[in-house]
């Protein structure tokens, strides 16, 4: 349950996440095959991203003129986990839109 209150929808990964998801459970409802490859490659892609961006926080030096600030960047890290579902994420849309458009 910690998962899903630290799940940010303003990170576009867990964006991608969340609207794969949603076709997810529409394909599922329709039985469309094609689009559930889609979403279960955007819901891969969204995780790998997610792994592989490393939340990093920093602070500026205070000055007489200005107080210190928290600086917060995601920096991406290649992470050969992240990467594998990337590249299965991309494998699996790529199935599906071309199984959509020629079958």
């Amino acid at each position: 349950m910690e998962f899903l209150r630290s799940f940010d929808l303003d990170l576009w990964w867990n964006k991608l996440v969340a609207v794969g998801l949603a076709i997810l459970v529409a394909a599922l409802a329709a039985a469309n095959k094609d689009l559930i490859f889609i979403a279960l490659g955007m819901v891969a892609c969204g995780f790998g991203e997610g792994i592989n961006h490393r939340r990093d926080i920093s602070f500026t030096a205070p000055s007489a003129y200005l107080p210190q600030h928290m600086i917060t960047q995601y920096l991406r890290l290649w992470h050969p986990v992240g990467v594998l579902l990337d590249i299965g994420g991309v494998i699996l849309i790529v199935l599906g839109l071309y199984r959509m458009l020629t079958l």
